[in-house]
């Protein structure tokens, strides 16, 4: 997490040097950038002279698990000195390359989750130790629908950096006083941007609206704070009749944070840890004397959509989505949360 910046700054960046600009970041950081490997774009750690996809549309990840590891050790216990170690926090610098802005959104709204009442300083050491590199939208998927949740796929000022393809070149947008110094540092990669490049900027960041525009706006969410109407809506039925309950869509969510901590014990030592975790697992709610308050798929599906769209709404003040449609391209049976908005706002 960096300090905004009222003064914004553009500046030019050739394609052509961006391998020679992280090979120069890559000495003072640990750089992420997207990496195609079988046909699927994740984040990756940037090595010397790595090839890179800067022309994807999304990861099949989301970038959270850089902040939320999948599985994560919190401490160890060595039983034979009866002593507890700590584990040591993560202290390097790390910079995202290219991160899209339905993803940036993404860490605003686990940054509220995880800075709630007692900080969680796995999570924050690895946030506030991060340059964001934001990358602009131009060709949305099918899946795609951030703009009804009013995320921009064409500006994004919550990274450090942002870039907008000119094609030859990007434009770059210095949105805080953390971005502005690494350019500062770095003249050699970076030119003042004229206003000719400033205004085709504007041009294309509105076109990257109007293409991303889909059926349903951000008020159609409203009717999900009524609880007392949805919560015994027919459709959760109908959903759980075809839901697998695999728990891809939190998975490959991008603001699902759902852990479970468990301890791994050995002869002399052992540690404790947190995994993911699913709220459509049977298991997540199950409790030890056996009694489960979600016993059946109705309940867990529910609670999901309820969970994005109205009780977090209720705590933080924004919906836990942001558009990106990876449940929508990943779920096996096709559950769509842009149809169930629908269908409960036009019955």
């Amino acid at each position: 997490m960096s300090s905004n910046n009222p003064e914004t700054k553009y500046f030019l960046l050739k394609k052509s040097k961006v391998k020679d600009l992280l090979n120069t970041l890559y000495k003072e950081f640990e750089i992420f950038v997207p990496v195609e490997e079988e046909g699927m774009v994740n984040f990756k750690r940037y090595k010397l002279n790595n090839n890179f996809n800067m022309e994807f549309t999304n990861t099949l990840l989301p970038p959270k698990g850089l902040f939320l590891p999948q599985q994560e050790t919190l401490f160890t216990i060595n039983y034979k000195k009866e002593e507890l170690i700590e584990e040591n926090l993560e202290t390097s610098r790390r910079i995202i390359f290219g991160i899209r802005p339905c993803d940036s959104r993404s860490l605003t709204i686990l940054d509220e989750v995880f800075k709630e009442k007692s900080e969680d300083v796995y999570y924050l050491q690895k946030r506030n130790n991060t340059l964001l590199i934001g990358l602009g939208c131009s060709n949305p998927q099918i899946y795609c629908f951030c703009s009804s949740l009013e995320v921009d796929p064409g500006k994004d000022s919550s990274v450090d950096i942002f870039l907008t393809d000119l094609g030859e070149k990007y434009l770059v947008t210095a949105n805080t006083k953390e971005g502005q110094q690494l350019i500062k540092d770095l003249p050699v990669y970076f030119e003042k941007a004229g206003e000719e490049e400033i205004t085709r900027a504007l041009e294309i960041q509105s076109q990257a609206r109007e293409g991303f525009s889909v059926g349903f706006a951000k008020k159609d969410t409203e009717i999900f704070r009524d609880v007392e109407i949805i919560f015994e809506h027919p459709i959760w039925e109908e959903l759980a009749e075809t839901c697998l309950g695999c728990g891809i869509c939190t998975y490959l969510c991008s603001t699902c944070h759902c852990f479970d901590i468990a301890d791994e014990l050995a002869k002399n030592e052992g540690r404790r840890f947190r995994c993911w975790d699913s709220c459509q697992f049977f298991s997540f709610t199950n409790m030890t004397s056996g009694h489960n308050p979600r016993p059946n798929r109705k309940e867990r599906i529910r609670q999901r959509f309820l969970h994005k769209l109205s009780y977090f709404v209720s705590r933080y003040g924004s919906i836990a989505c942001v558009g990106c449609g990876r449940c929508l391209r990943n779920c096996p049976v096709d559950i769509d949360i842009t149809r169930v908005i629908g269908a409960i706002n036009h019955e």
